[in-house]
């Protein structure tokens, strides 16, 4: 039987902007990534820390996206992703650079209060850019790396 993972609290209103694009502040979003910090099990607990001092995203981001998921194999937006069932964060890693073509090592972004549903959509999206753009950008979200 499948696990039951409780589902992720409705989004915050919109507060006054800390950047152009974003309706959350500042505050909100800090507040998601201590608590997305403070309940994650101690496996992705592990994961976090090694990454936060190593760099390495291999093990926290599981989810290899380059080259099946993209419409656009020369310049592809995203390389890696990992979901986090618990906390109900997205970790995205974005391609290295403008030649980068999928090489590891790029921006790392936490999307905060993604449900299941959208992580299996961006899985099975043929686009991980197209969908960041049109669904995960009304998320709030932070750069981790």
């Amino acid at each position: 039987m499948a696990k039951k993972y409780a589902k992720p609290k409705p989004l915050p209103r919109s507060g006054s902007n800390f950047s152009n694009n974003s309706p959350y502040t500042k505050r909100q979003i800090d507040r998601l990534q201590s608590q997305s910090r403070k309940n994650a099990s101690p496996k992705v607990k592990s994961k976090l820390d090694a990454f936060e001092t190593d760099g390495d995203s291999g093990a926290l981001l599981s989810f290899d996206t380059y080259p099946d998921h993209t419409v656009n194999p020369a310049r592809p937006r995203t390389v890696a992703a990992g979901y986090d069932y618990s906390t109900h964060t997205l970790r995205l890693e974005f391609r290295n650079g403008e030649g980068g073509q999928g090489s590891h090592g790029g921006a790392v972004y936490e999307y905060y209060r993604v449900s299941e549903g959208q992580w299996r959509h961006v899985r099975k999206a043929t686009s991980e850019g197209r969908y960041i753009n049109s669904t995960l950008n009304s998320h709030p979200y932070r750069r981790i790396a």
